[in-house]
């Protein structure tokens, strides 16, 4: 069992931006005790973010543009 570093010090450590650990620490993605700051556990930190991102990433959906010029006119008078 690894002692609880801050997320500055994870970061270095792990060579993540200082502002995206802090994002995953505020998402959940990474385990932290939160205080005064965040505190980390490395083990379990190295083996969270291993796991996020094996996830297997979720299609975007696409909106469909029409080919038809907008009538902003037309559409306000339907309202």
């Amino acid at each position: 069992m690894q002692k609880a570093m801050s997320a500055l010090k994870y970061a270095k450590y792990c060579g993540l931006p200082y502002d995206l650990v802090k994002q995953y620490c505020k998402q959940g993605i990474i385990p932290c005790f939160r205080g005064k700051n965040f505190l980390i556990r490395p083990d379990i930190a190295d083996k969270a973010l291993s796991e996020y991102e094996h996830q297997k990433p979720t299609p975007k959906k696409h909106l469909a543009l029409s080919t038809e010029p907008f009538n902003f006119d037309e559409e306000l008078r339907k309202a």
